[in-house]
C-alpha cells in the first residue's frame, strides 16, 4: 500500500498508493467530463467530478488525524466515494457513453475500490 516505509503512525498522504490512484483517477475523470456532450455533461458533471474528488480528499482528511480510528472510518468515505463513481462509470459505459480513451476509467476504479478495502482491512 505504502510506497515507502513510515513510523508506526498514521502515514504521510502523499506517501499512499490509494492516494496517488485516487489522484490520478479524478484527473483522468474530469478530462473525461469535459469531453462529454453539453447535455450530459450538465446532468452528470457534477456527481461524477464529485465522488471522484472524495476520494483522496477523504484519505488526506483521515490522515491528518493522526489517529487509526479516523484513518479507518475516512477510508471507509473513499471507499464509499469510489464505489459511487464506479456506479457512474459503470451507468456511462453500459450507455455506451464513456470515449474510447477513457475506457480505462472503470478499471482504474474497480481497482482503486479493491486497494481501498485492503487498507481498511489493515
Amino acid at each position: 500500500m505504502l510506497r515507502n516505509s513510515f513510523p508506526a503512525t498514521v502515514p504521510d498522504y502523499h506517501r499512499l498508493e490509494v492516494w496517488t490512484l485516487a489522484c490520478e483517477l479524478s484527473d483522468r475523470v474530469t478530462e473525461m467530463v469535459d469531453r462529454l456532450g453539453s447535455r450530459l455533461r450538465a446532468s452528470k458533471a457534477d456527481q461524477i467530478t464529485r465522488a471522484a474528488d472524495a476520494i483522496h480528499e477523504n484519505i488526506t482528511e483521515g490522515c491528518g488525524y493522526n489517529s487509526d480510528a479516523q484513518l479507518a472510518k475516512y477510508l471507509r468515505q473513499a471507499r464509499g466515494s469510489a464505489d459511487e463513481l464506479q456506479d457512474e462509470l459503470e451507468t456511462l459505459d453500459r450507455r455506451k457513453l464513456i470515449a474510447t480513451e477513457y475506457i480505462d476509467l472503470l478499471p482504474r476504479a474497480r481497482v482503486l475500490c479493491r486497494k481501498l478495502s485492503k487498507f481498511i482491512d489493515t
